[in-house]
């Protein structure tokens, strides 16, 4: 369990959700909903995409993805994502690391 940092007009949208229980996601006995991956896989599948490719850390790599391209600092996103050291990080982001390493050689000698 950790805390996490939310825009706030994604939280005036959670707050402007019907209320079963206290927990954000759920069920209306008040228990966690322990069948969000389940969820996930199921709307995969109705909007055409490969259900075994969705899981529920793609969520993880795409936020620390956004916050990478708008400028943020780097210990910031480690911080956020729940990461201590680089490595961790680099599994989910390595790729775009690459490719913001080169843009960034790129518009240094152009």
């Amino acid at each position: 369990e950790r805390s996490v940092v939310v825009p706030r007009a994604l939280m005036n949208l959670i707050a402007a959700l019907p209320r079963t229980c206290d927990l954000v996601f759920g069920t209306d006995d008040g228990k966690p909903d322990t069948k969000l991956l389940r969820a996930l896989k199921t709307t995969a599948k109705h909007v055409g995409i490969d259900p075994e490719r969705a899981n529920l850390h793609k969520f993880r790599a795409s936020g620390a993805t956004r916050y990478l391209q708008h400028g943020m600092p780097l210990p910031d996103i480690m911080r956020l994502g729940g990461w201590r050291d680089l490595d961790s990080v680099r599994r989910y982001m390595g790729e775009l690391q690459d490719d913001r390493l080169t843009a960034a050689v790129e518009a240094a000698w152009a």
